[in-house]
């Protein structure tokens, strides 16, 4: 994998970043009271990264989405934007049923590697895991078959973004286990971070150019801005 691929700087994140609603999340937890520090404590992430979620600048992981429910209460589709159920990805089945893909994989005693693949249509899921899935996800054969057939139909400028969105969440937990480092260490591991998110943040600023897509465009803006704020903020 290329170097300068700002997507494989920090991983991919098992994201909710095509579908989160920073309104919805935003509403509920005003609705229940908590505090945004209470909140970020409750929920085992830095305030910054909280507030970055609650503004819309970053998406969730699923992980994070099942912990909103389990603090705030709800179901996972109350903190999503979903499209018609016709049109959901096994992906989006997964996520609103509120299981992670390491969940997934346990229940089903596969490599979460396999969940992944089953999701990005690399390959399919075995016909006699199917049934199983359906149970899980609280849908029918049918709804998932046709789910696995869409697999690879988002378009190459969305699939960038959403992929540049996860840069951001994998930037922000890579800063955090960072700062929780003893001082000695810290320094060079935050220089290691800065020269990454220089990295992702040349890449994707090329890629801004070439992105036909005003709104696609705007986001992907989005995401450079907030890679800027999360280098100045690590320890030079």
């Amino acid at each position: 994998m290329s170097r300068g691929h700002a997507c494989y700087r920090f991983g991919m994140a098992d994201s909710t970043a095509e579908v989160f609603s920073a309104a919805k999340f935003t509403l509920r937890a005003a609705q229940t009271g908590v505090t945004w520090k209470e909140l970020a404590s409750r929920l085992e992430v830095h305030r910054t990264t909280l507030g970055a979620v609650r503004s819309g600048r970053s998406a969730p992981s699923t992980e994070l989405l099942v912990k909103m429910v389990e603090v705030l209460g709800g179901t996972p589709e109350d903190y999503l934007d979903l499209p018609e159920r016709p049109s959901w990805t096994l992906k989006l089945f997964r996520m609103v049923a509120g299981y992670t893909q390491h969940a997934v994989s346990e229940a089903l005693g596969v490599a979460p590697a396999a969940v992944s693949g089953w999701e990005t249509g690399r390959y399919k899921p075995p016909r006699s895991v199917v049934p199983k899935l359906a149970k899980m996800y609280r849908a029918s054969e049918a709804e998932l078959e046709a789910a696995v057939s869409r697999h690879g139909e988002v378009a190459p400028t969305e699939a960038l973004v959403l992929c540049a969105e996860s840069v951001v969440r994998f930037a922000e937990v890579a800063l955090e286990a960072v700062a929780a480092m003893p001082a000695a260490s810290r320094r060079a591991r935050s220089a290691l971070v800065r020269e990454q998110l220089e990295v992702s943040m040349e890449s994707l600023s090329s890629a801004v150019r070439e992105l036909p897509d005003e709104s696609k465009r705007a986001r992907l803006v989005g995401v450079v801005r907030r890679l800027a704020e999360l280098h100045a903020s690590a320890e030079p």
